[in-house]
């Protein structure tokens, strides 16, 4: 929220943020698989569906994040890559509402599948406000980005309290 304040110049490097939260997945979405884990990579991402929808969803977020920034920051030429960062939010909700998780609790199964639904909506939700921010007349971009900086920031307090029981 803060990069839409040109007091904070610092703030328009928040895209960093999906690059680190990539990292993060990377290493932690599957924690019995490579690279922490004794599962091989090859076994893993290709042996199960779910390591590699996980897989999917971590270069996708990196993705997001690079992009995002590099339009933040001027650091583009072409004049549709502002377009890719609602592209992927949808792409990355899609996937979410699409996840599925097999073999937990019953209760914990739901409780990640409601997480996972919630976290796809509104990943849709801010696909929409960025779309409509780059297309509205800059009072309506206004609204429709601080829409999008909302879901996005509903999505963070879902992952701050978010965790999957370990096998």
């Amino acid at each position: 929220m803060l990069s839409y304040n040109h007091r904070f110049r610092w703030a328009r490097y928040w895209p960093m943020g999906f690059v680190a939260l990539a990292v993060f997945l990377f290493f932690r979405s599957d924690a019995e698989t490579w690279p922490l884990g004794p599962i091989g990579f090859w076994e893993s991402t290709f042996g199960k569906g779910e390591v590699l929808q996980n897989r999917i969803a971590t270069l996708l977020v990196f993705t997001l994040g690079i992009m995002e920034w590099r339009v933040r920051n001027n650091k583009w030429r072409f004049h549709r890559l502002p377009y890719m960062f609602p592209i992927l939010c949808a792409s990355g909700g899609i996937m979410l509402l699409t996840h599925s998780h097999v073999g937990f609790e019953p209760t914990s199964e739901f409780l990640i599948q409601v997480s996972h639904t919630t976290m796809g909506l509104l990943a849709i939700v801010m696909a929409c406000g960025r779309w409509l921010e780059l297309r509205l007349s800059p009072q309506a971009a206004h609204v429709a980005g601080f829409i999008a900086v909302s879901a996005m920031s509903l999505i963070s307090a879902i992952l701050m309290f978010y965790r999957e029981p370990l096998y």
